[in-house]
């Protein structure tokens, strides 16, 4: 594989699809995302176009004005999806405009096989917790994911249809200790790549092999759905998530982060 920015792109744009925002229109290269302030990845301007350059042109600052109107129409910051796949020139223009950057993640990508390997220990982790696979989140999915991650009831109606937006092509597993969820993970396959997003550990039980175990139930769906390679994004400096997915066969590609107007932090 040619690690370049159109590769960048091609990974970005799949990764776009693991996380459907509930509006998004296209502006050129740019795509303009709302999901009612509800993640960053799902309110903010995607960029990661592959192309070149970007330069404050008379046709470039009338597009930035036109997603300036845009999400203040919807109430929500303007905020902008910077990676390594984004125009050479953009980010440090949008830092001289007053921009400040947030949340800075790696995109990290690994092959099934290896992933399968490197988490197949003799018996699998997690492999005494009983496992539900769905090809798409009932109400206890949604229930448990909410509770694992903290969200509150306000949060719901953005995942439950986030979750219904993905493409027919994904799992939702869990791993259950009797009626308490152990752990819980999604994956989406697309063109030969499975993304996985939304993977948690009970905090309960963390450090007993679980994180490992689903990455490895989630790695075997994507082998049987096609996909040969594994990406997932995770904040830069979650050193426990990092270090789960070095030792499961991941590595980082490229970074992202965000860039939102000052006043609106």
């Amino acid at each position: 594989m040619t690690h370049d920015k159109p590769f960048y792109s091609k990974l970005d744009k799949l990764a776009l699809r693991t996380w459907p925002a509930a509006l998004q229109e296209t502006d050129g290269p740019w795509v303009l995302r709302v999901s009612g302030g509800v993640t960053k990845r799902a309110n903010s301007v995607w960029t990661a176009d592959g192309s070149g350059a970007w330069e404050p042109t008379a046709a470039n600052l009338t597009r930035f004005e036109r997603a300036k109107t845009f999400y203040k129409e919807h109430c929500l910051p303007l905020r902008f999806h910077i990676s390594d796949a984004s125009p050479d020139g953009l980010d440090e223009w949008l830092a001289a405009q007053g921009f400040e950057m947030e949340i800075p993640c790696d995109f990290m990508i690994s092959d099934a096989e290896e992933t399968l390997r490197q988490t197949a220990t003799r018996p699998v982790p997690g492999s005494g917790f009983s496992r539900v696979i769905e090809s798409r989140p009932g109400d206890p999915w949604l229930d448990h994911f909410l509770q694992l991650e903290g969200f509150s009831e306000k949060s719901r109606s953005f995942y439950k249809g986030m979750f219904q937006r993905l493409e027919p092509s994904s799992t939702f597993i869990r791993l259950m200790d009797g009626a308490r969820c152990a752990a819980l993970g999604t994956a989406v396959a697309e063109d030969g790549w499975a993304g996985f997003t939304n993977v948690v550990v009970h905090p309960e039980l963390r450090g007993q092999g679980l994180g490992r175990g689903l990455l490895h139930a989630l790695a075997e769906w994507s082998l049987e759905a096609g996909a040969s390679h594994l990406f997932l994004q995770v904040i830069s400096d979650n050193v426990p998530a990092v270090k789960l997915y070095g030792k499961a066969g991941f590595r980082k590609l490229f970074g992202y982060h965000y860039r939102v107007q000052g006043e609106a932090r």
